[in-house]
């Protein structure tokens, strides 16, 4: 953090210029304290277990197909776009109520600055979740002798969808207390409707994506990585607009007497 003096004042008046690297570390830090403690690593643990029973279930008592569509389907279609949704939403939510944005207005660091750094922690936090569930499915996969994709396929697939998933739910939660709503509706119009449109605008669908790279018609690197490197650039869009949004957002502090 540098001093320096304003040129058009008359006497020398420190400003405080952020080094933003350091607000980076500090916002990972207050990320990691809040949110993994005991009931989120526990909650975590028995849904990860239940998500993997299911699929030990469905492949030792069925063809071993069910566990692909449970692991596509299930897993990486709606078990890490959900739960990514919900924490990115949450994550930009607290920053909103009356207690964090006295914080965020008094802090020398932009807005969009700030909520960059808050996306970037909250991706720490869930990444490893959900990377970890997906060498759980593919440990799993290997002692059943089930045939995949290649391992680089669902590990891409997997970070694109939480990154993606993520900047969505920071854009709906940027915009409204009542996400959930408007996520529902972005399900059905984009994701369900417009998704399976056989127009340019299918190229919306974060999920259609998905399930090409996912395809085990496409064997070629190509494809895949162009599928994967496309919703990579919707998130960085999505991310982009709730910057902006919270950015220009009128912030409401804690009034004196609510102490």
């Amino acid at each position: 953090m540098t001093f320096e003096s304003h040129p058009n004042s008359m006497h020398s008046t420190p400003r405080v210029s952020p080094r933003l690297s350091t607000a980076l570390g500090g916002v990972i830090h207050l990320t990691w304290a809040q949110q993994v403690v005991r009931r989120n690593v526990v909650w975590s643990v028995l849904l990860l277990a239940a998500i993997g029973g299911v699929g030990l279930m469905l492949s030792q008592y069925g063809d071993p197909q069910r566990f692909i569509n449970w692991l596509n389907q299930i897993f990486l279609m709606l078990s890490v776009p959900l739960v990514s949704f919900d924490a990115g939403a949450r994550a930009i939510r607290e920053d909103l109520k009356p207690g964090a944005v006295d914080y965020i207005i008094t802090r020398p660091v932009p807005r969009w600055g700030y909520a960059m750094f808050k996306y970037i922690a909250q991706w720490c936090v869930i990444m490893p979740l959900a990377l970890g569930g997906l060498g759980m499915m593919l440990l799993l996969a290997q002692a059943l002798e089930v045939q995949l994709l290649p391992m680089a396929v669902y590990v891409g697939v997997t970070m694109a969808g939480v990154s993606a998933f993520l900047a969505l739910g920071f854009l709906m939660g940027s915009l409204t207390s009542r996400y959930v709503l408007l996520g529902l509706f972005y399900a059905g119009l984009i994701e369900a409707a417009v998704g399976n449109i056989p127009t340019q605008l299918n190229n919306l669908s974060i999920l259609r994506h998905l399930r090409i790279a996912l395809s085990g018609h496409i064997r070629e690197s190509g494809p895949i990585v162009q599928e994967i490197g496309l919703v990579f650039l919707i998130a960085v869009g999505l991310l982009a607009t709730a910057m902006l949004i919270f950015s220009r957002k009128e912030f409401i502090g804690k009034r004196a007497d609510e102490g």
